[in-house]
């Protein structure tokens, strides 16, 4: 089901994990070191023309290698910061994506995810099949 993902360094591809939960299965990609997979997975913006300049108060943060950076002012010269949360599903939010649009081309989502699902969909049956035999061997 990992065949899929695109290889460059391989840390994407390491990063993916699957499991089970009480009402179905889970599958996710990136961590603290991987952390551009949804760019890779949806895709970046087309680059617009955008003339003058942009700024935006970057609020104290910590780094991944843990250094506390105090808050500051960046400014962003022919460019536009852009914040959103990607739907999860129906009724939740994902975490908040900063994105900065430039004059740099759009890059094509690759999709992955959705590909790696519908490679597994034909053993959905089997699967499904072998499942209700456990739970028909269960006692209540």
């Amino acid at each position: 089901m990992l065949l899929n993902v695109p290889v460059d360094t391989g840390a994407l591809k390491m990063s993916g994990r699957v499991g089970h939960s009480p009402n179905g299965a889970w599958l996710s990609f990136g961590n603290q070191e991987v952390d551009y997979a949804a760019i890779v997975h949806e895709g970046t913006p087309g680059g617009e023309p955008i003339e003058g300049s942009f700024r935006v108060y970057v609020p104290t943060h910590v780094t991944k290698k843990g250094k506390v950076i105090n808050g500051h002012w960046k400014e962003y010269k022919n460019q536009r910061v852009i914040r959103f949360r990607p739907k999860i599903n129906k009724f939740v939010r994902g975490p908040e994506i900063v994105r900065v649009i430039s004059k740099e081309p759009a890059q094509q989502g690759q999709f992955f995810v959705s590909r790696a699902f519908a490679d597994e969909l034909p053993n959905f049956l089997t699967l499904l099949e072998r499942n209700l035999r456990q739970l028909e061997k269960r006692q209540f």
